[in-house]
């Protein structure tokens, strides 16, 4: 199994240390990462493939609050688990903003060690069941689409098919009119259905990707 990265980011380096010190010696088995400035976490989260986040609330410029939204914006990160620390007494309706931002759970400062250990096996415990959850939608897709692959194929062989037909018959007909009918809604469904079908498959596996996508290139149009 891969060590599990843990990334502490607080503006504060006492406390930043205190968080390593205490899984460095509880929690061997984690590989630690640190930074004292929020933006700067963001690149730290994509580039070393981050498990988990620890992050302080109250940091100048980029709060933890202002981290949780970044990392859940973003459909390679949203998945990541995101534990807040904080120094100060925050209440209940503080608490229910973070945890609906997308915050996974919080500590209170000082740090006890049994309750950050709680925290963070619960935060990894999550994030298992979550990834185990998005691989059987993804299998789920792909069967999906071969599905939908198939139907193509086959709907797509009909309606040629049924276009050889036409020079056999007087289109002016009720039966030459009934067949380019057929032939009309047989094309419809090949360009139209199937492709909505899984778009809406793909939507509920990855429900927010058209909206970050849009988001990041607004010029872009769906078709």
């Amino acid at each position: 199994m891969p060590e599990p990265k843990i990334l502490i980011v607080d503006d504060h380096i006492g406390s930043l240390q205190t968080l390593i010190c205490l899984l460095e010696k509880y929690h061997p088995e984690y590989r630690l990462y640190q930074s004292t400035n929020g933006r700067a976490a963001i690149d730290l989260i994509i580039s070393n493939a981050i498990d988990l986040v620890i992050t302080d609330w109250d940091m100048p410029g980029f709060s933890g609050i202002d981290l949780v939204d970044a990392v859940k914006s973003e459909e390679k990160t949203r998945h990541i688990p995101i534990i807040i620390v904080t120094g100060v007494m925050v209440s209940p309706s503080d608490i229910q903003t973070a945890l609906s931002r997308g915050a996974h759970d919080y500590l209170q400062k000082p740090v006890d060690p049994v309750e950050l250990s709680a925290r963070v096996h619960s935060a990894f415990m999550l994030s298992c069941i979550q990834a185990k959850e998005l691989e059987k939608k993804n299998v789920a897709l792909v069967e999906k689409a071969l599905t939908l692959t198939r139907n193509y194929e086959f709907i797509k062989d009909l309606a040629n098919q049924l276009k050889n037909l036409v020079p056999l018959v007087d289109e002016q007909t009720v039966a030459g009119e009934s067949l380019n009918k057929i032939i009309r809604e047989t094309e419809q469904k090949l360009h139209y259905e199937i492709r909505q079908q899984f778009d809406i498959a793909f939507q509920n596996v990855h429900k927010s990707f058209i909206q970050n996508l849009l988001g990041k290139y607004p010029g872009l149009e769906t078709v």
